[in-house]
């Protein structure tokens, strides 16, 4: 029995719009943003260098930078995007932020993009009113430090060193007690 002739564009018609769907789908499900790889040399945890009480920590990794404050009294964290470019790394508010809220929290003009630079010991980050130098490797603060029982100190006297990468999560009291 032969077919008429419309049967075989007929075919290779549906064959068509079927690859055109599986492509479609294919394309759908690819849309998701790509993330950015963070070279070895800007990864990691780094700490702000002259900061003597706040354990000031910002880590650098491929979903972006997070930044945390722990004085014992007080704690904070922020974060943000990082956008990858050949000579330095560049930190962006999260998404839906026009501007980065970082360590110069009360600044009246935060900047919409920090660049950071790599340095012999670390970071140096620049943008906007900011102008800071991070060394690489994680403090987290000393709370009281008072050897007189009659002295209650609640606030950070001091900074020690610590392991690690900072722990996850948006609990930042939590954070700065581990």
């Amino acid at each position: 029995m032969k077919l008429p002739e419309w049967s075989d564009s007929f075919a290779k018609t549906s064959m068509r719009q079927a690859w055109c769907a599986v492509l479609a789908a294919a394309l759908a499900c690819s849309r998701d943003p790509v993330k950015p790889v963070v070279p070895p040399n800007y990864r990691g945890v780094f700490h702000l260098g002259g900061s003597e009480i706040d354990a000031i920590n910002v880590q650098i990794d491929d979903d972006g930078w997070h930044l945390t404050l722990c004085g014992c009294d007080s704690w904070g964290g922020w974060h943000g995007r990082v956008q990858i470019t050949a000579t330095a790394i560049g930190l962006l508010p999260s998404e839906g932020k026009e501007r980065i809220r970082w360590t110069n929290g009360l600044d009246h003009d935060p900047p919409r993009k920090l660049t950071a630079h790599e340095t012999a010991d670390g970071l140096d980050v620049v943008g906007g009113s900011v102008n800071e130098h991070w060394l690489r490797g994680r403090v987290c603060a000393v709370c009281g430090g008072s050897n007189d029982p009659h002295v209650i100190q609640l606030g950070p006297t001091g900074l020690r060193p610590c392991e690690g990468p900072l722990p996850s999560g948006d609990s930042y009291a939590a954070v700065c007690r581990r």
